[in-house]
């Protein structure tokens, strides 16, 4: 009885120990090859042994939610434990912020965007200009995509080093990139869309073009991307107020 109740209570006090260790994990990573196991590896750094892989291979790049483990047992050989009962799904490299007036001041006209985008613009029905991203951070192949321009409108792709908190008024929009900010290419749009870069055109990529500007961006930081653009009409969003130039909302992008 006395040795049931000693492998009883080591096995509860191992339980509680496990329990006590895990914690929510979400966060974008990559999938690679380990001595004996296919390991998730967050952008944030360790390595992880998941719960499924759903379908994807070495080499992908995963957004992945589940219960982190660092007490977990496993036959890899190496890593910082497990993500069990996790979701994956393909991750894009950036996360949206400065969307008015959710998680940014209003507009300074009362055009308040629509679905994520930034401040309206001039255009019949515009819900705000969109930036989204595609592609991934290691090695670099990111591509920043506005839409919902003006149809031909001359645009800028911005980067910044910080957030500015609520943000600022920015011609008929608001910006909320700040810190050291650098202009990464100007385009024009064709049918209310540009992005950048145009690998097929010969543009670097953006850490390439952040070298080339002197600021070159450090491992492991984050930074800050809106694309502002030229909306010329004098009777929409008129001075004080507004301007003649509108900026979209902003993607968050950490670069490992």
């Amino acid at each position: 009885m006395r040795l049931i109740r000693f492998f009883a209570t080591s096995l509860l006090a191992t339980l509680l120990a496990s329990a006590a260790s895990a914690q929510t994990f979400s966060g974008c990573g990559t999938l690679v090859q380990g001595v004996g196991c296919v390991l998730f590896q967050p952008d944030t750094g360790g390595q992880y042994l998941l719960s499924t892989n759903g379908g994807f291979g070495v080499g992908a790049h995963v957004y992945v939610t589940g219960v982190l483990d660092p007490s977990c047992f496993t036959i890899c050989q190496q890593g910082n434990g497990c993500i069990d009962q996790n979701t994956i799904q393909p991750c894009a490299p950036g996360t949206a912020f400065c969307i008015p007036p959710v998680s940014a001041m209003a507009c300074p006209c009362s055009n308040n965007g629509a679905n994520g985008a930034g401040c309206a613009n001039s255009q019949t029905g515009s819900v705000g200009a969109l930036l989204t991203s595609s592609g991934a951070t290691a090695p670099d192949s990111v591509v920043l995509t506005a839409q919902g321009l003006l149809p031909t409108a001359l645009c800028v792709f911005l980067q910044g080093d910080a957030q500015i908190s609520g943000g600022v008024v920015f011609g008929d929009g608001v910006r909320c990139t700040g810190g050291q900010l650098l202009r990464l290419a100007v385009k024009t749009a064709s049918g209310g869309s540009a992005s950048y870069p145009n690998f097929a055109g010969g543009d670097p990529s953006i850490t390439a073009r952040c070298a080339a500007l002197g600021a070159p961006i450090p491992v492991h930081s984050d930074r800050y991307y809106q694309t502002y653009y030229r909306d010329p009409s004098p009777s929409f969003c008129s001075a004080p107020q507004g301007s003649t130039f509108n900026i979209s909302n902003g993607q968050l992008v950490h670069w490992p």
